[in-house]
This record gives C-alpha cells, sequence and structure tokens, in this order.
C-alpha cells in the first residue's frame, strides 16, 4: 500500500493457513455456549493452507499494486503450516468461513480508512 516491492524470502512456497477473525470469533462463542461439557485442546484453523507468494498475489490484485514481487532467494523460505480442522468441525459444527480473498479484501479496507 505505501508502493513498494513485496519482499519475499526464498521462492514464496512456504504455505501458511490464515483464518479471519470473525471466524475465530465463531468459533470460540461456539466452544463458549456449545453443549459438550468439555471440549479440551482445539486447533482453530481453516484447514486449507496457501503458498506465500499465493497470499502475496492475491494482495497485489486486490491492492491494484502494479510493482512485482522482490524474492530473495538467498534466505530460507520458511517451512509450510498445514492443520486439519476435522476435529474443529466436528466438535463445534459447520458454518461458510470468510474467504481468503475476502478477508484481505477487508483487511486492505481498513488500513486505507486509516490513512
Amino acid at each position: 500500500m505505501q508502493g513498494k516491492h513485496p519482499t519475499l524470502y526464498g521462492n514464496g512456497n512456504a504455505e501458511r493457513d490464515f483464518l479471519y477473525i470473525d471466524d475465530v470469533i465463531e468459533a470460540t462463542l461456539r466452544a463458549a455456549v456449545g453443549e459438550k461439557p468439555e471440549i479440551g485442546p482445539l486447533n482453530i484453523v481453516r484447514g486449507v493452507s496457501k503458498s506465500i507468494r499465493d497470499i502475496v498475489n492475491l494482495l497485489i490484485k486486490i491492492t491494484e499494486f502494479s510493482g512485482k514481487i522482490e524474492f530473495i532467494l538467498d534466505k530460507p523460505a520458511g517451512y509450510s503450516l498445514n492443520f486439519d480442522n476435522s476435529k474443529m468441525r466436528e466438535t463445534l459444527g459447520s458454518w461458510p468461513f470468510v474467504s481468503l480473498e475476502e478477508g484481505l479484501r477487508r483487511e486492505v479496507e481498513w488500513f486505507r480508512r486509516l490513512a
């Protein structure tokens, strides 16, 4: 948003699983008021990972940035994080998640309002 090239270490293939805050709140409320007396530890995750490069490309699209990604190939790209949300859905039920693109769009709009 500042017009600077996004910079990624490595090739950007490391994956992350992002969950929009509204979905975190939904999961928390379901856990707090649910009928199951004792839930125990539970990962609150989307269950779908995307590469950092794909996420940055999505942000480039949303912000209509005309530049390119700068890759620093002599730095480690990091490792991928992939999670299974089947226990979460079994315990808390299912609901439609805010999509990654919509969540990023909302974040960009929020940051633009701050500027």
